[in-house]
């Protein structure tokens, strides 16, 4: 703070050599934590024999979501699907075009499906950057096409052990029809915790 133009630490010094190569100046890739999470990710990451895998996907008209109020980055047809491989699709009871539930440990909310066979069987898709339900007025474009978050149905205390980061892409999900309106009520779903 007394220094407002910076301090002057001196010239750069190599740091990565120490951090990574041990003391015969190798790098050991089979460490413990390594195997043993690589051990855990066989059992743990796949989904069950009725769910699937959630991933993510960048859409290249919207690579960053401010891109999602710009009129012509967002015109057209709807981006913000959960792509379905047509086994899955079936299996779920969904069809394309129509809105499902999709439901992790942490939330449950409804989803625009896409079926198609360029998804592999098992694993469903959302699009990053999405979800722009409760953004300010200086975003309208964006609100208007809000599409849904796929951090919504990740799970934050779901951590990968090597490095602790909350575990992004591979979230077991299943997905389910949406279910029809009762006489009087929103023919919309409602957002959820499961």
């Amino acid at each position: 703070m007394a220094s407002m133009h910076g301090v002057d630490l001196g010239p750069l010094e190599p740091g990565v050599s120490r951090r990574v190569l041990h003391r015969d100046r190798r790098i050991r890739l089979a460490a413990e934590p390594i195997l043993s999470a690589l051990a855990e990710l066989e059992t743990n990451g796949t989904a069950s024999d009725d769910g699937l895998l959630l991933i993510g996907r960048r859409d290249l008209r919207s690579s960053n979501s401010w891109m999602h109020n710009i009129e012509a980055l967002v015109s057209g047809r709807e981006r913000c699907v959960l792509l379905v491989h047509p086994h899955d699709a079936e299996r779920a009871g969904v069809r394309d075009g129509e809105t499902a539930m999709l439901e992790s440990r942490v939330y449950r909310g409804p989803v625009p499906v896409h079926v198609t066979d360029e998804m592999m069987q098992g694993v469903v898709s959302l699009p990053h950057g999405w979800g722009h339900r409760d953004v300010g007025r200086w975003q309208k474009v964006a609100a208007a096409h809000a599409g849904v978050s796929m951090n919504d149905w990740t799970d934050d205390g779901d951590v990968e052990v090597v490095v602790g980061q909350s575990i992004l892409n591979g979230i077991p999900v299943q997905l389910k029809p949406a279910v029809p309106a009762i006489a009087g009520e929103s023919k919309e779903p409602s957002l959820e915790q499961p």
